[in-house]
């Protein structure tokens, strides 16, 4: 179904974002990512939850339905997508993104939804993946899992530092 290598590479530095800084609703949420990214099936505890907070209908819908989301970030994604393992205690540029996606679904924002998918699924793919993030999102807010807005500055990707110019050099050069 899902690779592991797929979604494994290497975790963020742990003093970087802590997982103890989530909210529970957050904590929740990356447990089950990474559960069903290496497992292939969310922990008891994670579906124990969401059942108990959602009801046992509810609940299941949304296992299937973040599992769905997973699964086309699999197969249509523009690279693996980038999630820790399991008990590690940071969390991940791409957990944080699948965070904030489904907190774009709670607040109803379509474009903050269709943004982050943009970024996570290569062009073209004919999935709708929005739709079942609007699903998870809709159940997990109405029993009680709101999930906070969090901005953060991107970090630059392979762009070169630059230097001061010599004072010298700094009033002879026209652009």
């Amino acid at each position: 179904m899902i690779g592991q290598s797929r979604f494994v590479e290497s975790p963020s530095d742990p003093d970087r974002r802590r997982i103890a800084d989530l909210t529970d609703t957050e904590q929740l949420m990356v447990w089950g990512f990474r559960t069903w990214a290496f497992a292939h099936h969310a922990s008891r505890s994670v579906e124990r939850d969401l059942r108990k907070g959602c009801g046992r209908e509810e609940g299941e819908w949304v296992t299937v339905a973040i599992r769905s989301v997973l699964v086309l970030i699999a197969l249509y994604g523009r690279r693996p997508l980038r999630l820790a393992p399991p008990g590690w205690p940071a969390v991940t540029t791409d957990e944080i993104r699948l965070l904030q996606l489904f907190s774009a679904g709670q607040r109803g924002a379509a474009e903050g939804v269709q943004a982050h998918l943009t970024w996570l699924l290569r062009p073209g793919h004919g999935a709708h993946p929005e739709i079942a993030v609007g699903h998870a999102a809709a159940i997990l807010g109405r029993s009680g899992f709101a999930l906070p807005w969090r901005y953060e500055r991107a970090e630059p990707i392979g762009v070169p530092a630059t230097v001061p110019l010599a004072p010298a050099y700094a009033g002879r050069l026209r652009l």
